[in-house]
């Protein structure tokens, strides 16, 4: 029988990392502060290891766990444990100083800060497109700062399919989903025409990203004007 995420404070992950503090639900996965066995604090999420979700977080974690880019929040270790015969999986991470999402409840980010971010963000779904995945859902709660530097999660990671128009609706997707996250970095505002009052460069950014489609993103990988953010 599984256990209620917050019951699953005090376990010991993969023979040392000891879950201290619950944080939230993310999706299908209970998401802690431990401690590392060198004594640094990290992030665990867990999974049920069982059900539809399963493959899917084993997939995406395991994934996760191959890649590394300066951009990307550093995982560092992956796998599977059991507590009283049932089974989770397990993906450990550095911890973020800051995740986007909370400053934005205080106030929006200047032009600077979200060029930075933007930038940033862009380098990770580029390398994240080289080497055959796209982000399953890039928003602000998926962007922190760790040490001054701006990265993603890389627990939403999708393959990019092979097949030419599912790959483009995918990269399409993300790359409205990033137009939004621009909008709402600079007015706090979660509408689509929250952009019309963006100033420029971000306006246009914004609103190519949002008109991308599957035919242009998957040309264009992705539809978002793939370089011309490296002039905001």
């Amino acid at each position: 029988m599984y256990l209620a995420w917050r019951d699953l404070v005090r376990t010991i992950v993969d023979g040392g990392y000891f879950l201290k503090e619950y944080l939230r639900e993310e999706g299908d996965s209970g998401v802690f502060l431990a401690d590392s066995p060198e004594g640094n604090t990290v992030e665990v999420r867990v999974a049920q290891a069982d059900g539809d979700t399963a493959d899917k977080y084993s997939q995406r974690w395991s994934a996760a766990a191959r890649l590394s880019h300066p951009n990307l929040i550093r995982t560092l270790r992956s796998g599977r444990f059991r507590i009283d015969g049932a089974g989770y999986l397990f993906l450990i991470s550095e911890r973020p100083d800051e995740v986007l999402q909370d400053v934005l409840v205080e106030r929006p980010l200047t032009g600077e800060e979200a060029r930075r971010v933007l930038q940033s963000s862009l380098e990770a779904l580029h390398y994240l497109h080289d080497n055959g995945f796209v982000h399953g859902g890039i928003d602000p709660s998926q962007i922190v700062a760790i040490d001054e530097q701006i990265k993603i999660s890389a627990t939403r990671l999708d393959l990019l399919p092979i097949d030419a128009a599912l790959a483009g609706q995918a990269l399409a997707d993300e790359t409205q989903a990033i137009g939004r996250t621009c909008i709402r970095m600079l007015t706090q505002e979660e509408t689509d025409s929250a952009g019309n009052e963006l100033p420029a460069p971000f306006n246009e950014f914004a609103r190519a990203s949002l008109a991308a489609d599957r035919a242009g993103a998957h040309a264009g990988r992705p539809g978002v004007p793939q370089r011309r953010w490296r002039t905001l």
